[in-house]
């Protein structure tokens, strides 16, 4: 709704503008025309991709809780750009754009003055305000922001303990990052209820940390450690997704392999040995096929690859015609140095 209506409107404005400017301002040349009309369509463009949430108040009749803080930090955001928009010398096209930002906060003041707070509402922080309220009420299933990803798969909802049920044996239980901070007893308690139940436990860990003010994050890199600590101690699979699109693949790659065997996932490797040997060698590092090859002609097995020296190796045609030994040097380290390291 929000590009249909509003592209009605504002691209033919756009147009009218382009128009007047070209006629009655003053430009360098067609090259500074061009560029001011494409950023004026960036403007534009922008806008419109503010204005969803705005069009989903108005269908819902109803506006998602956002706390006092958040909602602080938003009206920091919309408006400390204004300030300097206008007290630093800048185009005018540019402070035309600054003002975008409040326009769409004030008519979401008026929604949030006309229209009643749905606590259920997940907001654009992927919380509810029931869920910061009670740190134990999971997300609301309706509102949660993978579902609309999961398309490749069937899925319905039901009364289970963790989030998804992936098969007889298998269950996800869903985490965004900024919610831990909030709340972090509440992973805790959803692994305590879940317990042993399923074989195979996965954490789906959304990191969303991005737009979080700093007084709320205090290190994301430490609270990873200690969730991966959690999965550690309660037999759980950690799996870390960057968006809620990543994050329902892995919900459908789990789904759609439920039945299929294991040898479907793993590496084919043929069984004749100079399969064998390639896929052996090409493990190393700086060591193709090629000269897997090589090596067979000059040594004839893996044993005379291991037997021989450093100096017979780096005569191997695999790396002497160009002079390199430094894939000689990194194959000979890789079959001669001990598992474990020796304690200094």
């Amino acid at each position: 709704m929000a590009f249909r209506y509003l592209s009605w409107l504002l691209f033919p404005l756009l147009g009218c503008y382009a128009v007047y400017s070209l006629l009655y301002l003053e430009h360098k040349g067609w090259y500074s025309w061009v560029l001011s009309m494409l950023y004026g369509f960036l403007l534009t463009f922008g806008f419109i991709t503010m204005t969803p949430q705005l069009f989903i108040n108005y269908k819902l009749k109803s506006v998602a809780h956002l706390p006092w803080r958040m909602l602080t930090y938003k009206a920091l955001n919309t408006f400390i750009d204004d300030l300097f928009a206008f007290v630093i010398r800048m185009p005018m096209m540019y402070r035309i754009g600054c003002l975008r930002d409040d326009v769409v906060f004030f008519i979401y003041l008026y929604q949030r003055w006309i229209y009643r707070v749905d606590l259920t509402r997940v907001n654009e922080f992927g919380l509810s305000g029931r869920s910061l309220r009670d740190p134990q009420t999971p997300f609301p299933p309706s509102g949660n922001p993978v579902l609309k990803f999961i398309r490749n798969v069937p899925w319905e909802f039901g009364d289970v303990i963790p989030d998804y049920v992936l098969g007889q044996s298998t269950c996800a239980l869903f985490l965004s990052l900024r919610y831990h901070h909030l709340n972090p007893e509440y992973i805790h308690e959803r692994l305590r209820r879940l317990g042993r139940s399923f074989g195979l436990q996965v954490l789906l860990l959304q990191v969303d940390v991005v737009l979080l003010l700093q007084v709320d994050v205090k290190d994301p890199q430490q609270s990873l450690k200690d969730l991966a600590k959690v999965c550690i101690l309660t037999d759980c699979t950690l799996l870390v997704a960057w968006s809620p699109e990543e994050a329902g693949r892995y919900l459908e790659t789990y789904k759609a392999y439920e039945q299929k065997p294991p040898d479907l996932l793993r590496e084919r490797v043929e069984h004749d040995f100079v399969s064998r040997m390639t896929d052996c060698l090409t493990s190393v590092k700086s060591v193709n096929r090629t000269d897997v090859l090589s090596l067979l002609s000059a040594f004839g097995s893996l044993a005379g690859v291991v037997g021989a020296a450093r100096e017979d190796l780096s005569l191997c045609p695999a790396w002497n015609p160009e002079g390199d030994t430094g894939g000689a040097k990194r194959l000979f380290d890789v079959l001669h140095e001990p598992f474990l390291k020796s304690p200094r």
